[in-house]
């Protein structure tokens, strides 16, 4: 451990006094309970490369340990004041830390879970995406520069958009009283929902879209996550819109874009989502589709934990059973599936596990492929979307594709929003390979798909040695 230098001290002492002063808009009980959390904190100083020690990725520069309930200063941090944010998001991770016999959280990440008779009777998603949107959009507007860059994009740019809606001051009070029920039911309410659905799936797509972040497959999903983002959240406002002007409101183009551009103050960023934003733009109509099933929020769950369950236990008659019973919920239990969920006293996520390809060969036909004719486009996005996100953050992603039809690939590659990149290997290639002449012109202009493609047809990459072929 380094020592702390008088600047380091006085630098931390001014995020205290920053937090201190931003909570006093909360009610006396919970101001009461943080400040004398917030006076037994510790603070300990490594070096730049000691980082990978604590499990913690290079570039890191702050981080909260559950570990020994410590905040993590790497050495040089507290001399530049534009890292001021890291330091009061840190903090802010330290006074939500709250650990109980059954369940250990960090305002809404769920690091341990409640457990009935040893079993999950409910689910529960890690919520780590929406955490880290919240601690970074109250770090920073504490801080008063919440047009800065952040290493969260798409978490805060969320955040914002529910905050104008779900009022700021009602965000803060779930958050510093790790109310994650509460959470839920008032985003539900103002955006005036008949049910979780629309709720979950942004949850759901926000973690995937943190998950991105940490790893190498970063560039090659963010695109299509960030729309189902983005689209998830315009279907929340379109339902808000009609309940208060009684009557089915459609957005136009310019609605649109301006709704999920008015919250970036970096103008680096909005270039980078215009893609996204024309795209949706472009396939609008599919914002205004009705699910092809009904959100029975208890039914699937518990559904889909009967299915954990029987996943682990190997219990062949308990998934004969569940698989009678999924149908077209197929959707909702992937999304779920897609969690860190728990299992009688571990907590598992079936993500990269075999499980996964289990629930695959369950829900698949005696041809060994997924029927998704019963769901609309939206919802065939975002399923394969959901599958072929896990599949390539596992090691053993040749085998996942087989499970979809030619045609259901092909339409997803049509896009037009990178999601060829998906297909950039071999393995991947070869099942949309007879079929390619259905690929959009587009899509054939990227160089590292028709490349590809051109290394299973001809056995080079090489665009060039094969001009002549061509």
């Amino acid at each position: 451990m380094l020592e702390f230098s008088n600047s380091d001290l006085e630098t931390i002492k001014e995020a205290e006094q920053v937090i201190i002063k931003n909570l006093n808009t909360l009610d006396e009980e919970t101001r009461s309970r943080l400040f004398s959390r917030l006076q037994n904190i510790r603070f300990k100083k490594i070096g730049y490369y000691e980082t990978n020690e604590y499990g913690v990725l290079y570039h890191t520069f702050g981080f909260f340990s559950t570990e020994d309930d410590s905040v993590y200063i790497v050495d040089g941090v507290t001399k530049n004041n534009a890292q001021m944010n890291i330091l009061v998001h840190e903090i802010l991770h330290y006074l939500t830390h709250v650990s109980k016999e059954s369940e250990r959280l960090v305002g809404f990440h769920r690091l341990r879970l409640k457990y009935y008779d040893n079993y999950l009777t409910a689910y529960f998603n890690n919520n780590i995406g929406i955490n880290e949107g919240l601690t970074e959009f109250f770090a920073c507007d504490f801080l008063n520069n919440l047009d800065s860059e952040s290493a969260y994009i798409y978490e805060i740019q969320t955040v914002k958009i529910l905050s104008e809606v779900c009022g700021k001051e009602n965000l803060k009070r779930v958050y510093f009283n790790n109310d994650f029920d509460g959470f839920r039911k008032l985003i539900k309410n103002k955006y005036h929902l008949k049910d979780y659905a629309l709720v979950d799936k942004l949850l759901n797509y926000i973690d995937l879209s943190n998950n991105s972040v940490r790893t190498s497959f970063r560039d090659r999903f963010k695109q299509p996550i960030i729309k189902s983002i983005y689209e998830t959240l315009l279907q929340m406002e379109i339902n808000r819109r009609s309940y208060l002007q009684k009557k089915d409101v459609i957005l136009s183009d310019d609605e649109i874009r301006h709704f999920l551009n008015r919250f970036y103050s970096n103008q680096s960023y909005a270039e980078k989502s215009q893609s996204i934003i024309e795209n949706i733009v472009k396939n609008k109509h599919l914002l205004y589709l009705n699910d092809t099933n009904k959100h029975d929020n208890k039914y699937y769950q518990n559904l889909t934990s009967k299915i954990v369950n029987a996943l682990y236990d190997e219990n062949k008659l308990m998934l004969y059973f569940c698989k009678r019973r999924i149908g077209k919920r197929a959707l909702n239990v992937i999304n779920t599936l897609n969690q860190t969920v728990g299992y009688k006293k571990l907590s598992h996520s079936l993500d990269n596990s075999n499980n996964y390809k289990k629930f695959l060969d369950l829900i698949a036909d005696k041809n060994g492929k997924i029927n998704l004719d019963n769901y609309n486009k939206r919802e065939k996005y975002e399923f394969l979307t959901n599958v072929l996100y896990t599949v390539n953050t596992s090691k053993e992603n040749k085998d996942y594709y087989k499970y979809f039809k030619t045609d259901d690939l092909v339409e997803y590659i049509n896009n037009n929003l990178e999601e060829y990149k998906l297909f950039c290997n071999p393995d991947a290639m070869s099942y949309i390979y007879e079929d390619f002449d259905k690929v959009s012109p587009e899509v054939k202009e990227q160089q590292e798909f028709i490349a590809e493609y051109y290394n299973l047809r001809y056995g080079t990459r090489d665009l060039k040695l094969l001009k002549n072929k061509t």
